[in-house]
């Protein structure tokens, strides 16, 4: 399909929503499990597809279209002949979906992870963090299937689509709804690799470990931040610390001197970290969102190379467990003074 048809589609067209999810009642097919240490086990679905299935569902409301899931039981023969239909699952329950992203290079070489932040004060939209970044992580996903073009293209581009998406909305307003961003892209002999903001990038090289992060937000509202870890969560006087702390970041949020996340203005991916490594000296790369950072960025329980170990044998779960072990065990904020007592925690991991 040429560009100017799908311009002429974005700016002509159906809600994308709507195009996307068709015309008459939706049905989402889960992957399902087999329950673990049951006698005569049924059929589970995870915490993280149903909650998926939610937001999907969500979405479809607020088009006027109703929904309903079905599981789908190992080994996950699922009929696609259908309308309306959508598979939320993982390759390993559908095997018939790996043999899909096995056939689609670009759907192998990328990763993307978004961190929305978190709106304290008004931000000027009607639709939110989590509408904002949904919405750009899927126009990064699409462009970036473009091996031609530079991650800071794609992202630029992704920043100033989205933006037009609501122009209803007040994008000037210092809250408007922001995410930092990290892209990994893999090509035939290179690791490309973008940050923009506070989630990390670890790659494992024949070199050594190298770690891309832009930590500037913690350099600003120092004074702020400080006076917010002096109280325990759960007190008027935290709140009113970190609804201080939030206002002093915004100032400096996208501004010389300040911090840099995607938001409203496309410009701002000129100050994002960027680069790539030779393909044949990569041996492994994790992406964490700062709350999947944890362990190593605030409590200081491990370094990178714990870290990819940990992924390596383990797996992402098993990681965001430990920090929220961690957190569970600090309730109030006392023994690790933080901002929020738990944070939004992604982990990426490939070898």
């Amino acid at each position: 399909m040429p560009r100017s048809r799908v311009s002429q589609l974005l700016s002509t067209g159906v809600r994308p929503e709507r195009a996307f999810l068709g015309a008459g009642k939706l049905t989402v097919a889960i992957g399902g499990k087999q329950e673990a240490n049951r006698h005569d086990p049924g059929e589970v679905v995870s915490v993280e597809s149903f909650t998926a299935y939610e937001m999907l569902a969500e979405l479809a409301r607020t088009v006027g279209l109703e929904s309903a899931y079905e599981v789908v039981p190992p080994p996950g023969h699922v009929h696609l002949n259908r309308s309306n239909l959508i598979v939320l699952t993982n390759p390993r329950l559908l095997p018939f979906l790996a043999q899909v992203m096995k056939a689609d290079p670009a759907a192998q070489g990328l990763i993307v992870v978004l961190d929305g932040a978190t709106a304290r004060t008004d931000t000027g939209c009607v639709h939110g963090v989590a509408w904002y970044a949904a919405k750009l992580g899927s126009t990064i996903t699409g462009l970036a299937a473009d091996g031609d073009r530079k991650l800071g293209d794609v992202l630029t581009d992704a920043i100033g689509i989205t933006a037009r998406m609501h122009p209803e909305c007040d994008l000037h307003h210092p809250g408007t709804p922001s995410a930092t961003t990290a892209l990994i892209r893999l090509t035939e002999d290179s690791l490309q690799y973008l940050v923009l903001g506070d989630t990390t990038v670890v790659v494992d090289t024949s070199d050594g470990i190298e770690v891309f992060n832009d930590d500037r937000v913690d350099t600003t509202a120092q004074a702020e931040r400080a006076e917010a870890n002096r109280y325990p969560f759960g007190s008027t006087q935290k709140q009113a610390a970190l609804l201080r702390m939030k206002h002093a970041e915004l100032a400096l949020r996208n501004q010389p001197g300040g911090f840099w996340v995607a938001a409203a203005d496309p410009t701002v991916v000129t100050h994002a970290i960027s680069g790539q490594i030779p393909l044949t000296a990569v041996k492994r790369v994790a992406v964490l969102t700062d709350g999947a950072a944890r362990l190593v960025t605030m409590f200081d329980l491990l370094d990178w190379q714990g870290v990819l170990d940990v992924l390596d044998q383990h797996g992402p779960t098993e990681l965001i467990r430990r920090v929220r072990a961690i957190e569970a065990a600090d309730p109030n904020g006392t023994k690790w003074p933080r901002n929020k007592g738990s944070d939004d925690a992604t982990a990426v991991y490939a070898n």
